[in-house]
């Protein structure tokens, strides 16, 4: 089954910044990514290898392009190049990820980039084993010193997921403004 991705587009001066419980790491069975967008038209890119000692098949489904198919191999990375129209960029958008998936149990080792000449900016690239039973997220500070927003992009773990956010200071979601300690 795959998360409904979502992307809150806030004017914020400040990004509260989470700490995720449990270690987590690059490698699983699993993956799904998002990308946050960059300020300049990126080069998004996923990596792929594995450390298993015999090459591992794997699926790769985008929510844009459907379905194909790779092998990761140890000590080489294969390179999969999708293009800006991934990016999560604005609250509305609800069908930008790229889910990947080793076959049985076996293990890959998954990084990505949002690559610009002078500035890589943030992607969640987040194996399914570490997905709790609310949602993980990833945000991006921007300079509070001029008009900017920050940019949250949110994987849930199972359909129908209820998400509460309770900012810390008045926040805009679009055309609608949400204040310190409201639950929107």
């Amino acid at each position: 089954m795959k998360p409904n991705v979502y992307i809150l587009c806030a004017s914020l001066l400040l990004c509260h910044v989470v700490d995720v419980q449990g270690q987590q790491d690059n490698q699983g069975n699993e993956f799904y990514i998002t990308f946050i967008k960059n300020i300049l038209a990126p080069n998004l890119i996923v990596f792929v290898t594995t450390a298993e000692y015999e090459p591992v098949s794997f699926t790769i489904e985008t929510s844009q392009t459907g379905i194909e198919s790779g092998t990761a191999t140890a000590g080489q990375v294969t390179d999969f190049q999708y293009p800006s129209s991934y990016e999560l960029t604005s609250e509305t958008d609800r069908t930008k990820w790229i889910h990947l998936k080793a076959e049985g149990d076996r293990k890959i080792i998954v990084y990505a980039a949002s690559e610009v000449q002078f500035t890589t900016d943030t992607c969640l690239c987040l194996p399914a084993e570490d997905i709790d039973t609310a949602s993980t997220y990833v945000a991006v500070m921007e300079d509070s010193s001029v008009n900017t927003y920050a940019e949250i992009g949110i994987v849930a773990a199972a359909d129908n997921t209820v998400l509460s956010i309770t900012p810390t200071q008045t926040i805009t979601v679009g055309t609608t403004s949400v204040s310190a300690g409201a639950t929107g």
